[in-house]
């Protein structure tokens, strides 16, 4: 349950996943970040039609915060934010 993981800056960091199923798994990888009231939590959302996952999340209350090629940065309506990526680019 876990292995090597790269991280933005290249270096290989400890990631432990959960899966439930085929259709999801959950990463939770340790990043030095400085400590806040509350654990920021990311999730990045893997969809095999992006845009179309994109609308239904707005459409549930979620709003777009930036639009990239390869995901989209997304605020959840309590202003938490996460990704939804195109898992056919991954």
């Amino acid at each position: 349950m876990g292995g090597p993981a790269e991280g933005p800056s290249g270096r290989v960091r400890e990631h432990h996943a959960l899966t439930a199923d085929t259709n999801l798994e959950i990463c939770f990888q340790k990043v030095e970040l400085e400590q806040r009231s509350k654990t920021p939590v990311h999730l990045d959302i893997d969809s095999t039609d992006q845009h179309a996952e994109v609308e239904r999340l707005v459409a549930l209350g979620a709003t777009v915060k930036e639009r990239f090629d390869s995901h989209t940065w997304m605020l959840d309506p309590e202003s938490n934010d996460f990704c939804v990526m195109n898992a056919t680019d991954r």
